[in-house]
């Protein structure tokens, strides 16, 4: 028996989220692949395609099949079409389609738990950041960075950018770093930001422009988990962040993710003490690697049963 996760590939945050269970004895295949997985498999879909998922689903051999859900219920509000995802999904579990549900978010959890339900909350391998983290890099030490998600609502991208710009209004010189998607960049340039949008980047590349940064910024009204604040984290990056990152450092933490003004003040503290606050950092992500990945072997243990 094998117990095997698949993922629609625009969905990179639930694609890197089943990756990592693979240092579980987890295989990840693509959507093409679902010929491998034999009537005496396991298999955990994750995020959500209304094209392609719920024929795959229905048709998939699998002897046990799960469906991942990782927002949290605000997340989930502020982007409706997640709301319909998860109504789908229960009931596609209501009529015996899919065997278990398996939330992320512990809170969602909480509220939907059931005896076919459970909590599989976001792993990780710290060991892929090692060799990134001994490099000494260059450092651009005026510079921060920025990845922005997709154009979804409830990722601030407006309050972020504002703030921004009050704090280059302090220091002209400092750069932001960005990548990503969404309609941030026409908003960039309206605000004037000193910025350079570096598009998609490739692993390494990736892991060196963080390692190369004083800091970060990720203000988020809600987050699932936030794998590249845990990557900068891990490499000894702070990143300044919203309560939203519950298991950040409380000095990295803004006081109000509403507010530019604030938050471009809680940049300030951040920047200028970033090697003192990157420890704490790397200590906080540490510790909810391990932690995250001795429930998430758990669930494991327990769906393959």
């Amino acid at each position: 028996m094998t117990i095997y996760a698949t993922c629609f590939q625009n969905f990179i945050g639930v694609k890197r989220h089943l990756q990592e269970l693979q240092q579980f004895d987890v295989k990840y295949i693509s959507l093409n692949q679902l010929y491998k997985v034999t009537n005496n498999d396991t298999i955990i879909f994750g995020a959500w395609d209304p094209n392609s998922y719920p024929m795959a689903i229905r048709r998939c051999k699998a002897k046990t099949k799960c469906i991942l859900f990782t927002s949290p219920l605000l997340q989930a509000q502020m982007n409706e079409p997640e709301l319909d995802f998860l109504e789908t999904i229960l009931n596609l579990k209501e009529k015996k389609v899919i065997d278990y549900l398996l939330f992320a978010d512990e809170e969602t959890y909480e509220v939907f738990e059931e005896d076919d339900i459970f909590h599989l909350p976001h792993p990780a391998d710290p060991s892929r950041v090692e060799k990134y983290r001994k490099q000494i890099p260059q450092k651009d030490i005026k510079n921060i960075f920025c990845f922005m998600p997709w154009g979804n609502k409830n990722k601030n991208q407006m309050v972020q950018l504002a703030a921004v710009k009050l704090f280059q209004k302090r220091h002209p010189r400092m750069m932001l770093h960005t990548n990503g998607m969404g309609y941030w960049r026409k908003w960039a340039v309206k605000l004037k930001l000193n910025y350079e949008d570096h598009g998609f980047l490739p692993t390494e590349k990736y892991y060196e422009t963080i390692n190369s940064k004083k800091c970060g910024i990720h203000v988020t009204l809600s987050e699932s988990f936030g794998y590249c604040i845990l990557d900068s984290f891990l490499l000894s990056v702070p990143v300044l962040c919203s309560p939203a990152i519950y298991w950040a450092p409380k000095e990295v933490i803004t006081k109000n993710p509403d507010d530019p003004v604030t938050i471009a003040d809680d940049l300030k503290f951040v920047y200028d003490d970033y090697i003192k606050k990157g420890g704490k950092c790397r200590k906080a992500a540490m510790d909810v690697v391990e932690k995250n990945n001795k429930k998430a072997k758990e669930t494991i243990d327990k769906i393959i049963q």
